[in-house]
């Protein structure tokens, strides 16, 4: 489930022959009270229901994309999509809207490395609330730090226009994340890497070496 990206006022939204709107796995829209969205689901279901704060929007079957769209007025809260089968319900899908962010969260792809010099551990930046839940529509820059054994050798965000280096130590986060890269040194030994930012609390995690 997505849901297309709103149009600024005095905009219009052109999409190529090959192209396709922007879509967000978000349902936080401030600002966007009871003007209608665009939500996408997608499913090999024949149906899908959609749900807003466990009110039911309505009931469509899928086209031959795979796809049902709804048009919803914005309401903060939870957002459900739910397959219709022969047995019944199927699968869901639930988009929440977030709430203030609080914290940086940092997930390594792995914390302990060979101590060869080339062994990489790539570790995800997140903007989250209170719950846990990624801000995907407040970005800001975070500030990359380390001590110990091993080097940060990139950053980045896969934002199509930011042209900041990848080897800056203040990335600014996209749709509130974020990655850092860390190469591991030639002697065993650990790496404290630390994120922050501007309002919310930093986050550390521990990278070690053998």
């Amino acid at each position: 489930m997505a849901v297309e990206t709103p149009v600024p006022e005095g905009k219009i939204r052109k999409v190529s022959f090959w192209g396709w709107p922007e879509e967000s796995l978000s349902w936080t829209f401030p600002g966007m009270e009871n003007k209608m969205m665009k939500v996408n689901v997608y499913t090999r279901a024949s149906k899908v229901r959609l749900y807003l704060n466990d009110s039911l929007v309505g009931e469509k079957e899928t086209n031959e994309l795979y796809k049902a769209s709804f048009r919803v007025p914005y309401q903060a809260g939870k957002l459900t999509a739910v397959e219709v089968n022969e047995n019944g319900k199927g699968d869901s899908v639930i988009l929440e809207t977030t709430g203030e962010p609080v914290a940086l969260r940092l997930t390594a792809d792995k914390t302990k490395m060979k101590a060869h010099g080339q062994d990489l551990s790539y570790v995800l930046i997140e903007l989250v609330d209170k719950k846990g839940n990624i801000i995907s529509h407040n970005d800001r820059k975070i500030q990359i730090s380390h001590k110990g054994t091993g080097k940060i050798i990139g950053s980045g965000n896969a934002s199509p226009t930011d042209m900041a280096s990848f080897g800056s130590l203040q990335p600014m986060l996209f749709k509130g994340r974020a990655m850092v890269i860390v190469r591991s040194g030639y002697e065993p030994g650990e790496m404290k890497l630390t994120v922050s930012a501007g309002g919310v609390q930093p986050a550390t995690i521990a990278l070690k070496t053998k």
